[in-house]
């Protein structure tokens, strides 16, 4: 099977774009050929370059895996308009998409087609019935849908040597994340470390005039390096769909804290519901803008055995779940879709690689017998 999975940019250092890149290694593992395809042009040019053992390219560059692909893989947003536009000119390939979150529902309503089917994964099993409520009529070529968890791997994300951290930890210190009540719950707590990871999507700025108890460091391909200084996990996101930062902490033995769902959320609804339908006890829910909560939460921490008894209570209950053996099923279950809905091999004059941006690879249809993907990735080697 020959599969091509669309992104924004590469990389794109979210949720959304680490499940796909674990998701085209479960593929690889089993006999797939891959390639990623982004949206906007890479800073390398069209022909793109390598990012963890997968080749990418910008699409106006990617005529000849277009034409020989079997399935399509992108996340539901900002990307799944542009990619059925891409299919319109003649592709129609079967599309999987994955909705990491609420909202955007017009990503879901423009550009379709029933000249090709797609299956729609939700990250977690409350977002469906907003996004058919939102959402009428439902899309014909939407044919299933599937609730999923993200995929992880638990030997990238288990800290194996000993460690204890000191630091109350904020990752990827955006507005949405919960920026601004970190720093307020800092300039209550003077006595505290805190250490903030510099925001790598959103709004990439902090507030000036952060309190000076914050260390703050850049991003990490390896959480672990991140985990292992931190002592309390705080999440006071305004939206989180999963939270998966919350089970690399988790199942480490670093209690959580993270936001209630806010009532009348502005995203369609959804606030932090997708995180607590998981995460249920195992971790300490406070209101987002009560940082007296916040407060009172971090300093109840203090007491060893109420640490110890919640840093257990995590561990057990990330072991209770099948996060692991997501991967395998999520591949089968691509697998099934494209056997379901086999595509006509087409081949055409392959568009120069010097496309502008918003230039579509164009076909001139001839149907042949089945064609080579022309792509080699090579060993791959996983660089964390």
């Amino acid at each position: 099977m020959k599969v091509i999975f669309f992104c924004n940019k590469m990389p794109d250092l979210c949720g959304a774009f680490l499940h796909d890149i674990d998701l085209g290694i479960e593929l690889l593992k089993r006999g797939h050929h891959v390639i990623f395809l982004t949206i906007t042009i890479p800073k390398e040019g069209v022909n793109g370059g390598t990012y963890r053992g997968f080749r990418y390219l910008h699409y106006s560059a990617g005529t000849s895996f277009l034409e020989t692909s079997d399935v399509w893989i992108c996340p539901h947003a900002p990307v799944l308009g542009k990619v059925r536009n891409i299919n319109n000119h003649n592709y129609n390939r079967p599309i999987v998409a994955t909705c990491h979150y609420d909202g955007n529902y017009n990503m879901i309503t423009s550009n379709g087609s029933t000249k090709w089917a797609e299956l729609l994964f939700f990250i977690n099993n409350v977002m469906e019935t907003n996004y058919r409520k939102h959402i009428s009529p439902w899309p014909a070529q939407i044919v299933r849908t599937e609730v999923i968890y993200p995929i992880m791997h638990e030997e990238k994300i288990r800290i194996t040597e000993p460690f204890q951290g000191e630091y109350i930890t904020l990752i990827n210190a955006n507005e949405n994340k919960g920026v601004h009540q970190f720093l307020d719950i800092a300039r209550r707590m003077p006595d505290r470390k805190f250490l903030g990871i510099l925001p790598y999507y959103g709004n990439l700025r902090i507030p000036a005039n952060p309190p000076s108890n914050i260390k703050w460091i850049g991003f990490d391909d390896d959480v672990r390096n991140i985990l292992k200084e931190t002592r309390i996990l705080l999440m006071p996101s305004y939206a989180e769909s999963f939270g998966r930062v919350a089970v690399e902490a988790m199942i480490n033995g670093i209690p959580v804290i993270y936001a209630k769902p806010t009532p009348n959320s502005i995203y369609g609804g959804m606030s932090t519901e997708g995180m607590q339908t998981w995460i249920g006890d195992a971790a300490i829910s406070c209101t987002r803008d009560a940082i007296d909560e916040w407060v009172q939460a971090i300093t109840s921490l203090d007491d060893t055995v109420v640490y110890d008894t919640l840093r257990q209570k995590g561990k057990d209950h990330i072991a209770s779940m099948p996060l692991f053996t997501e991967a395998p099923r999520i591949a089968g279950l691509v697998e099934q879709f494209s056997r379901e809905h086999p595509v006509v091999v087409r081949q055409a004059t392959v568009t120069k690689s010097s496309a502008p941006a918003d230039q579509v690879p164009r076909l001139v249809p001839k149907v042949t017998g089945p064609v080579g993907f022309g792509f080699s990735n090579g060993r791959l080697r996983i660089q964390r």
